[in-house]
């Protein structure tokens, strides 16, 4: 097996520990401000600036924490010793609020009518549906 991308934190997510994944996140970071400097270029209030980098931004997030599961160390979860390696407190099953949050936030934009903002959210809803199914395997396997 070829090594982790990212090795899991002691509390929560992830860091990275190869070249690849230093890569990843910071193409992450340029593509942030990238996208947030285009937006402000064409928006003319700050609140119209923030609403519309918001999706994907949210989006490219997603995508980077799906990066970091899948090239990553496997977490585990579960009350073992805060000292250990791989360990994780959190309990995967709360992960499901935020498919849910981001399918509100699709539906908001939607209501708004920013099409391609909805439609940025029901994609990150589906990924984040996926990240929720393998942390939940995850556990169970250990």
């Amino acid at each position: 097996m070829e090594k982790p991308w990212f090795r899991v934190h002691k509390f929560w997510g992830w860091y990275p520990v190869t070249p690849l994944a230093w890569v990843t996140i910071s193409a992450m970071a340029l593509s942030i401000a990238g996208i947030f400097l285009v937006v402000d270029l064409n928006s003319n209030s700050i609140s119209s600036t923030i609403s519309n980098s918001f999706p994907p931004i949210s989006l490219i997030v997603t995508l980077t924490i799906f990066i970091a599961l899948m090239k990553g160390q496997a977490p585990k979860f579960g009350k073992a010793s805060i000292n250990k390696l791989e360990y994780s407190p959190d309990d995967p099953k709360i992960y499901i609020l935020l498919p849910i949050l981001s399918f509100f936030a699709g539906i908001y934009y939607l209501s708004q009518d920013h099409i391609f903002s909805a439609f940025l959210f029901l994609i990150e809803t589906f990924i984040l549906y996926i990240i929720y199914k393998e942390l939940t395997i995850l556990s169970k396997n250990e």
